[in-house]
C-alpha cells in the first residue's frame, strides 16, 4: 500500500509540518511520529512496536497544504506538489499535480546557461518519466509556499 504524505505549515507558526491530512470543521496535520524523529531518529517506523506514539494533530493553513509525489531528489529528500527542481541542464520547474490526469507533473519555469534554448522543449512533463530508469538529475532548489522565496 503506498503511503501517501503531505505537508503544510501550521497556521500559528508557519512552520512546517509533515504527516496524514484531516479535514473536519478545520484542516489539520495528524503526524503520530513527527516528535519521535527529532527524538529516535526518522529510521523509526509506525507501527513497528518500538515505542507507543500518541497523534499530534496541528491546526494548519489549506493553502498550504502539498501532497509527496512519492518521488525523491537526486539527495534523497523527498519531492512535495510545489517544490522548485532543477535538472542537470539548468531547467528550473515546479512540481504540481495534475487532476484532470491524476499525476504529478513538473511545470517549466525557465532554462539557464548553455541549454536556454530548450526552454519550449515542454511545458509539462510527468514525473514518472524522468524516474523510469532509476537516474534522477533533479534536486529541491526551493518551495512555492515558502516565505524565504
Amino acid at each position: 500500500m503506498k503511503n501517501i504524505e503531505f505537508r503544510a505549515k501550521v497556521e500559528v507558526t508557519g512552520e512546517w509540518v509533515y504527516g496524514y491530512y484531516l479535514k473536519g470543521e478545520n484542516h489539520y496535520i495528524v503526524s503520530p511520529k513527527q516528535i519521535y524523529d527529532m527524538v529516535v531518529g526518522p529510521e523509526w517506523e509506525i507501527g513497528s512496536g518500538e515505542h507507543d506514539a500518541s497523534l499530534c494533530l496541528y491546526l494548519i493553513d489549506e493553502d498550504s497544504l502539498e501532497m509527496w509525489s512519492g518521488m525523491y531528489d537526486k539527495f534523497g529528500n523527498k519531492i512535495f506538489e510545489n517544490d522548485i527542481v532543477r535538472d542537470n541542464y539548468g531547467r528550473y520547474m515546479r512540481v504540481i499535480f495534475n487532476e484532470q490526469k491524476a499525476k504529478f507533473q513538473f511545470k517549466l519555469i525557465k532554462v539557464e546557461g548553455e541549454h536556454a534554448h530548450w526552454a519550449y522543449n515542454f511545458i509539462f512533463a510527468d514525473l514518472t518519466d524522468w524516474f523510469e530508469n532509476g537516474n534522477v538529475y533533479v534536486e529541491i532548489v526551493g518551495e512555492v509556499n515558502d516565505d524565504e522565496q
